[in-house]
């Protein structure tokens, strides 16, 4: 599988993870999707925080191999990065959001001094 495909199946997945919070977030449940996204990995998990790779090196942790990301939606870019979505007049408008990956506290390891 290609990494176009595996992104695309990405945002897919976000997509449809995001659609009923979009809804609780209009019911005022939730300030934003992403906020609503990490409540419900929080529930589901029983993790406390969740960070990307950076911040939790950073704070001197690793992420535990084999781990996988939880999604969440980046800060929207001000243009498209489609080409084909360039081209269109219409989409001028349109913000793309990226995919931000996040780790949670149960997928760290604190760095060990070396010797």
């Amino acid at each position: 599988m290609s990494m176009s495909t595996k992104m695309k199946q990405k945002r897919k997945e976000l997509s449809q993870l995001s659609a009923p919070v979009m809804q609780a977030v209009r019911n005022g449940m939730f300030a934003t999707i992403n906020e609503g996204l990490i409540n419900i990995y929080k529930e589901d998990t029983g993790a406390s925080r969740f960070d990307t790779v950076k911040q939790w090196n950073e704070k001197g942790f690793h992420i535990t191999k084999g781990e996988s990301a939880f999604l969440i939606w980046g800060s929207p870019l001000s243009k498209p990065v489609d080409k084909e979505i360039k081209e269109d007049e219409e989409s001028s408008k349109f913000k793309f959001f990226p995919i931000c990956h996040l780790f949670s506290d149960l997928q760290v390891s604190e760095y060990k001094a070396k010797r």
